[in-house]
């Protein structure tokens, strides 16, 4: 009896110290997968608003451009024509000596200029407000951008090519978090969606980004 009760009352302390160490090690996991989400969401939300205003730069100048600069210039101070589409459905002529018989109904598309809007104006409609001049930093959770180990903000990485696909030439863009906050990100992964957060390519002609799995 007295080396039953000596046993547990050895045994106690290490049961609760394993139950603790157990205990933590599961909750620092949660809390580390939560970080990496809400970082993540943040990384995607600045990569939209970097997306968003290539494609008006583009639309308007027929290229991307390739410098910060020039963005952050466009999106504080360029303006771009706000335009509604319209279409009216033109029911086909149902006479079998009509050439187009087979052809069914017909789609005239028109497009209406409404005016001109700030591309800043435009954005923040979207998204929400944002700082333009932070427009390249990648963000963080406790501070406005995310530091190197030399203490230096990390920035996105921005390519912009020319070029052709499937003999037509065109413009090719990617951008790049070049620093995850989540480790096991590989650059080289099989899954796409596991490599580096980003939008774009320079091999294939898009602009969508990997982060389905994070936020549409």
């Amino acid at each position: 009896m007295r080396k039953t009760r000596l046993f547990w009352v050895l045994t106690w302390p290490l049961v609760i110290l394993f139950g603790y160490l157990l205990f933590d090690s599961i909750y620092s996991k949660i809390e580390e997968d939560r970080k990496i989400k809400e970082s993540e969401r943040l990384v995607v939300s600045k990569l939209k608003i970097i997306r968003e205003a290539q494609k008006e730069f583009i639309d308007k100048y027929e290229y991307y451009t390739s410098t910060w600069d020039s963005l952050r210039n466009f999106i504080a101070t360029d303006t771009i024509y706000a335009v509604a589409k319209k279409e009216v459905v033109i029911p086909a002529r149902k006479i079998r000596t009509d050439a187009n018989y087979y052809l069914g109904d017909s789609i005239l598309v028109s497009y209406d200029t409404l005016g001109k809007d700030v591309v800043m104006d435009r954005l923040k409609a979207k998204y929400g407000n944002f700082d333009v001049s932070k427009l390249e930093y990648v963000p963080a959770l406790e501070e406005d951008f995310r530091k190197d180990y030399k203490g230096n903000p990390v920035k996105f990485i921005m390519n912009v090519e020319f070029g052709e696909k499937s003999g037509v030439p065109v413009w090719f863009i990617e951008v790049i978090d070049p620093a995850p906050i989540d480790l096991t990100r590989r650059e080289t992964h099989d899954n796409i969606k596991r490599r580096f957060l980003r939008f774009g390519s320079l091999q294939e002609f898009t602009i969508s980004g990997n982060w389905s799995d994070i936020q549409d």
